[in-house]
């Protein structure tokens, strides 16, 4: 991961959740003067430092994305690719918790034949299944739609 990209998801929880620079430096033992100084030179955290920030917050900056939700127009002609890969998605995460296809089936509320036409890509989700998706597992819809 880039450093300016930790940096920016670094400043993002901050914001989000009202932590304050004081609160980081206590997490990687630095004082408040310490850790402002850091910032006003904009020096590097160092991976242990990174591991108990995400420790100490509950956040893992690899899959944290920052989307941009303004509304503009653009021409992104990988929205098509990403979305293919729904199924792959949705079968790591039915692997992750050792579910069979029915149990998984029977948490999305659809049958086992409807399962598998999305775990292999035949159909497509529609938006019932992904909030039971996001109802039963801590995964953003951004992420099972697009890998963002």
């Amino acid at each position: 991961m880039q450093y300016n990209d930790l940096l920016t998801k670094i400043v993002f929880l901050t914001k989000r959740n009202n932590i304050s620079n004081s609160e980081i430096g206590k997490v990687i033992n630095l004082d408040r003067q310490s850790i402002n100084g850091r910032a006003e030179r904009n020096s590097k955290f160092k991976p242990d430092e990174v591991e108990k920030i995400e420790h100490a917050f509950n956040v893992n900056f690899s899959v944290v994305t920052i989307s941009d939700n303004s509304g503009e127009r653009q021409n992104d002609t990988t929205v098509d690719e990403k979305s293919s890969q729904f199924g792959k998605r949705l079968s790591e995460l039915q692997a992750q918790h050792n579910f069979l296809d029915r149990e998984m089936a029977q948490l999305l509320k659809i049958s086992e034949q409807a399962y598998l036409k999305l775990v292999t890509c035949k159909n497509k989700p529609d938006l019932d299944v992904l909030n039971r998706i996001k109802q039963n597992f801590k995964v953003s819809i951004d992420y099972l739609l697009y890998g963002d």
